[in-house]
Parts: C-alpha cells; sequence; structure tokens
C-alpha cells in the first residue's frame, strides 16, 4: 500500500521535517537517523500493518511513504534503502573530493591565437570553428568564431571537407548585412572544463583543433 506523500510549507532539515509530519500524520511516529536519510516509522494497531516515510537531504517532503503487512517487511526495507542512501551520499562525496583536486591543478590549456573546433548535428554534421582571443582569469576564454574554408577538391553530394579561415578576413564581420555573419561575430566569454573542452552551446563542445580537414554535410 502506498500513501499520499506529507507536504510542507517551506524548505527545512530532514529532523525538522519529521518533527512536522510525526504530529500531523503520524503521530506515533518513531524517527530513526541514519546520517544520509532520516525515516519516520509508525505501528498501527494490532493488525502488525507499519508506515514509513523517508527523508533525504533537505526535502520539504517525503521521498518515499509506503505501508508494510508487517514489522518484519518495514524494518528490511528501512535497511535496504539506508544502505542505497548511504552508497550514493558516499559516492557524491568521493567524486567531491575527485573534483575539488582536478580544479586545484587546473592550468589553463589554451593561449591566445589557438584555434578551437567541435562538431554536432542531427542526420548531418556541422563543424564549428573559434579562436582564443582573450584570457579571462583562471579559468575563463574569449573565443570567436572563424569562417570555413574549403578543402578543394572534397565536395561530394551534401557535403564536403573544411578547415578554418586564415588571415585578416578569417573572423565573421560584426559590420555584416547578411544576418547569419553578424550574429556570429561577437566574441563569447567561456568556461574551460577541468578536462579542457569548452561547452559552446549544449550540443557542442570545443577543443583543441588538430589541424586536419574535418567533414561537413548537409542534410538540404
Amino acid at each position: 500500500m502506498r500513501f499520499p506523500p506529507i507536504r510542507y510549507a517551506g524548505p527545512m532539515e530532514a529532523a525538522q521535517a519529521f518533527a512536522a509530519g510525526a504530529t500531523r500524520s503520524m503521530p506515533n511516529a518513531q524517527i530513526i537517523d541514519r546520517g544520509a536519510v532520516v525515516f519516520a516509522r509508525a505501528e498501527h494497531g494490532a493488525g502488525g500493518r507499519v508506515s514509513v516515510a523517508a527523508f533525504v537531504g533537505k526535502g520539504a517532503k517525503s521521498r518515499h511513504y509506503y505501508g508494510f503487512p508487517s514489522a518484519a517487511r518495514a524494518d528490511a526495507w528501512v535497511e535496504s534503502f539506508a544502505a542505497e542512501c548511504a552508497r550514493v551520499a558516499a559516492s557524491k562525496a568521493a567524486d567531491a573530493q575527485v573534483k575539488k583536486i582536478r580544479a586545484a591543478a587546473f592550468v589553463m590549456p589554451y593561449s591566445v591565437g589557438d584555434v578551437l573546433q567541435g562538431s554536432w548535428g542531427y542526420d548531418q554534421t556541422n563543424q564549428e570553428f573559434y579562436e582564443v582571443v582573450a584570457i579571462y582569469g583562471k579559468r575563463a576564454i574569449g573565443i570567436r568564431a572563424l569562417r570555413q574554408a574549403l578543402v578543394e577538391g572534397s565536395e561530394g553530394f551534401m557535403c564536403e571537407h573544411v578547415k578554418p579561415a586564415a588571415g585578416p578576413e578569417r573572423f565573421h564581420n560584426p559590420e555584416s548585412s547578411h544576418p547569419w555573419d553578424k550574429m556570429r561575430a561577437p566574441i563569447l566569454r567561456k568556461l574551460v572544463s577541468d578536462s579542457g573542452s569548452v561547452n559552446l552551446n549544449g550540443h557542442c563542445h570545443l577543443t583543441k583543433y588538430d589541424g586536419r580537414a574535418k567533414y561537413q554535410s548537409h542534410y538540404a
């Protein structure tokens, strides 16, 4: 049997949430604090039925609220869920520590003038080329979109190979009358991840260009 979740007006610590829940919906609740999760366990009458609510973190409502036909079933679930929460908490703590160590050891891998490249697309492959034009502090860089240069002889059916354009006209023109050219002209400020990649727009991640021609295709 599943009971509807207990709802509270605002965010509270788990122990406070249980105190409120115990007086509202589970007047005889026993509070079981396992660190990563806190349970409210209440027995109902002589039939042996037991209900258990589980709160994790600072959630204002129970993560789970179950009814069990016996105390043994309820206690077994409490132990199982507590172990899982402890495992998840330990894993998050370890990941946080690794992230902290990597952040402390981070060294900017790019310099002004470096070219970054990435690809993206669905049913086609789009190529992106950007040049690093500024370094901001320890983590941020300024990048500007580069025009593409077609590799002669690489053309195929709705496809070709391209490289980043070079020379003084390599950047898109902010004064251009062409909307696409004008839209891609501004300098973008981006953060560099621990791995050295740069999240361009959610579906394309840039890394240092390797100098090779890149395949590009067109759906229409």
